[in-house]
């Protein structure tokens, strides 16, 4: 059973199985698009895509604090805008698979908004490290390597994923200590 609350923002925190999901997706999350939102625009995305929490454990006389597990791309916005609260749906049983629901949350996003290059990338980390669920995100014919699964995910060409999934490096320059080595071995010749 759930229900729909409007919830202090600063009492949500994200939940421990989805730290790392949270903090790569800030890390990639383009602020500027955000931007040009209005307010109301921002609290209409907000209210109709709503945070997904769980009540944490929590003494009496604390103040209720919430674990989000879902839902959480618009915070960073609505905080640096000064707003308060958000709304919520507030799942009353502990949920056994948050983990599973707030990886397929994430690779959904990044399937929408597939252009976007960043998004690929979290995407293709999010389907490499999580293979166990992709009989339950892809139907039909289920892909074979996660650069495939990226592919289908994100509706992007095999060279795109490709690319992502092996990323050219550009060579690293030499520490001090080889090029000292280099120039010593050079000498020596």
């Amino acid at each position: 059973m759930a229900s729909y609350k409007k919830l202090q923002l600063s009492h949500l925190y994200p939940h421990s199985a989805i730290v790392s999901a949270v903090e790569a997706s800030l890390e990639l999350d383009d602020q500027m698009n955000l931007k040009q939102f209005s307010d109301d625009m921002l609290n209409t995305l907000q209210q109709l895509q709503p945070a997904h929490v769980v009540q944490a454990e929590s003494g009496l006389l604390e103040l209720k604090k919430y674990h989000f597990f879902a839902g959480w791309h618009l915070f960073h916005e609505l905080r640096r805008r000064g707003m308060t609260t958000i709304y919520a749906v507030v799942h009353q049983a502990p949920l056994a698979d948050i983990e599973e629901r707030a990886v397929m949350a994430e690779l959904g996003m990044s399937s929408l908004v597939g252009i976007n290059e960043c998004y690929q990338a979290s995407a293709f980390q999010l389907l490499r490290k999580h293979e166990l669920l992709w009989p339950k995100i892809f139907s039909g014919d289920r892909p074979r390597t996660p650069a495939t699964a990226l592919e289908s995910l994100c509706g992007i060409s095999r060279s795109a994923a490709q690319r992502i999934a092996a990323p050219i490096t550009p060579p690293s320059k030499p520490s001090l200590l080889e090029e000292m080595l280099s120039k010593q071995s050079k000498g020596n010749s």
